[in-house]
């Protein structure tokens, strides 16, 4: 646990330097915000920042096919902490530790949830899973 927060905080650490080179460069914004998306998904990738949910129809499929679907999408998540005015390496924690959350899904539910607003009513029901 202790590295994962290390790698958490170093990620937020790149995170809030590409904030300073957007607020210098604004014409770059969506390129920085596309760096942001990305080092957010790469600290995320991990079972910390799994729910614990699942949907049932990802249950049926092999773990091969199912996908890592996050609650609060990357790109808004990105756009959250380019707003953010001075930030700090603890907003950016708190930030990244809040909105990263995911579920699994199946591939298809993923970007039926892309497509719709998050909208879990138009997907198989999430529930708890252990394995």
């Amino acid at each position: 646990m202790i590295k994962a927060e290390n790698k958490l905080r170093e990620s937020a650490e790149v995170i809030q330097d590409i904030c300073l080179l957007a607020s210098a460069k604004p014409h770059l914004k969506q390129h920085y915000k596309r760096i942001i998306q990305v080092k957010a998904w790469d600290s995320a990738n991990t079972n910390i920042f799994w729910s614990g949910k699942i949907t049932e129809a990802a249950i049926l499929v092999p773990k091969k096919e199912r996908c890592k679907e996050h609650e609060y999408g990357t790109t808004a998540l990105a756009l959250d902490i380019l707003a953010l005015e001075n930030p700090t390496i603890e907003e950016i924690v708190k930030e990244l530790k809040t909105k990263l959350v995911w579920n699994w899904t199946t591939r298809e539910e993923n970007m039926i949830l892309r497509n719709n607003n998050q909208d879990y009513t138009k997907i198989s029901r999430l529930v708890e899973y252990t394995k």
